[in-house]
């Protein structure tokens, strides 16, 4: 019984250690000064190989910007709370013209590379394109997790190499090999058709 006692007093005091590791890294990444905190960029989020399914306003899939004071955009679609995800066009992107798209898929890189009507949207043509990174978890939408502390981070200017290198060793107990590492940083730069 002793001993039983005394592993779970050391599981719990390692969860304890770990909440208080994972809370100072947390304070410390998002102390940083955000660099967009002057601006609120009109931010796209889309989903699918194609980009053309646009996270709505106001709904779970586009919080991470929201809370960073961005302004969501999406085509008009069903009414408010029908739906997060929204059919759309290029053409209709290109007209609510984002400062800055995000994709899910990291396949949109090859897509935007191939497709020569999304270099017609500005922030493509820019460079304002990403593929949100998505090892282990999704840094802005799915699953709702922890990783979205790389969401709130990343976006504001902070150094995703050093956040992926910080997060991981807190978060998962393990630093990340150097070939893991290009995998979950491999969406990171922009896009650049």
């Amino acid at each position: 019984m002793l001993c039983r006692v005394c592993l779970i007093l050391s599981l719990l005091w390692s969860a304890a250690a770990m909440a208080v590791q994972i809370t100072d890294s947390t304070g410390r990444t998002m102390s940083v000064t955000d660099r967009t905190a002057d601006r609120h960029p009109r931010v796209l989020y889309a989903r699918g190989t194609d980009g053309l399914r646009v996270a709505a306003p106001d709904t779970q899939a586009a919080e991470v910007f929201t809370v960073l004071g961005w302004q969501v955009l999406a085509p008009d679609g069903p009414k408010r709370g029908q739906g997060t995800f929204r059919p759309s066009s290029i053409e209709a992107i290109r007209t609510l013209d984002p400062d800055i798209v995000i994709f899910s898929d990291p396949a949109m890189r090859d897509t935007l590379v191939r497709t020569e009507a999304w270099r017609t949207v500005r922030a493509v043509r820019d460079g304002n394109a990403h593929a949100a990174p998505a090892l282990p978890f999704g840094w802005a939408e799915e699953p709702p997790s922890i990783n979205r502390l790389f969401g709130l981070a990343w976006p504001r200017g902070h150094e995703p190499s050093m956040l992926a290198a910080t997060f991981y060793a807190a978060l998962y107990g393990h630093a990340l090999s150097p070939a893991r590492f290009e995998a979950v940083l491999a969406g990171v730069l922009p896009i650049k058709p």
